[in-house]
């Protein structure tokens, strides 16, 4: 990669990150190996006031990040009980990782706080690109299987029932009274569930339940052409290349 690049993606890591900027002020060979001893100096002297400038900038992306992830947002913090645990994702390895592949961070975040299979499969259906033509059988745009449990979507519905009734007066977390997260033992059943993400025509995306034949075959594309993959081309599931 180029070291400007580089260059480019170590200033978007300081900037989230106060533990890396300080790495890179204390010891910049150390932090930026990769970059000329010039630009990495460059790199180790941008002004620290201006990297916190704009205060709320992490909070901001964490929202943006919250919005797909609503539910395993929620587990989350649950879990931890600390907002700032949700400020260790930028110090993460999957943050810094995702900055340098150009990786979705969507994705890094659902990594980061073991997202549920459910919702992170919608986060990669809304990011699949056309496959490029290779002679084999490929997942459609869109379509993405998911092997999960009955109690899943009971979790996911129990997530956005709270997330609703806290949402209309949010000032009660606050309150030493405040409703907890109560996920019943509907959430616990572990029959499996297997479901394919399908896109909507309104631009969205659906769930679709099959049964763990179908799923094994979605899961198992990209595939060479095989008369079994066929009912999924023309149910639009799978597309030839």
């Amino acid at each position: 990669m180029r070291p400007h690049l580089v260059a480019q993606q170590a200033s978007v890591r300081m900037l989230f990150d106060p533990g890396f900027a300080a790495r890179v002020r204390r010891d910049p060979a150390e932090a930026l190996p990769e970059l000329p001893s010039t630009l990495r100096a460059q790199v180790a002297a941008i002004d620290a006031r201006a990297l916190k400038l704009d205060r709320l900038l992490g909070r901001r992306v964490l929202r943006a990040l919250f919005d797909e992830l609503k539910a395993s947002t929620t587990l989350y913090l649950a879990r931890s009980r600390k907002l700032a645990s949700l400020d260790g994702f930028f110090a993460a390895p999957v943050f810094h990782d995702a900055i340098a592949r150009a990786r979705p961070l969507v994705l890094a975040y659902a990594d980061f706080i073991d997202a549920l299979p459910i919702e992170r499969a919608l986060c990669e259906a809304r990011r699949m690109r056309p496959p490029r033509p290779d002679g084999r059988i490929h997942r459609a745009p869109g379509v993405v299987p998911v092997a999960t449990t009955q109690g899943a979507p009971a979790t996911l519905q129990q997530c956005e029932q709270y997330l609703f009734e806290v949402g209309m007066m949010p000032a009660v977390a606050l309150c030493d009274d405040a409703p907890p997260l109560a996920l019943d033992a509907r959430t616990h059943d572990p029959t499996p569930l297997w479901l394919v993400t399908v896109p909507s025509s309104s631009g969205g995306h659906s769930l679709v339940t099959i049964d763990e034949a179908t799923w094994a075959l979605i899961a198992a594309l990209p595939q060479p052409p095989a008369r079994a993959l066929q009912p999924l081309i023309d149910d639009e599931i799978a597309v030839a290349t």
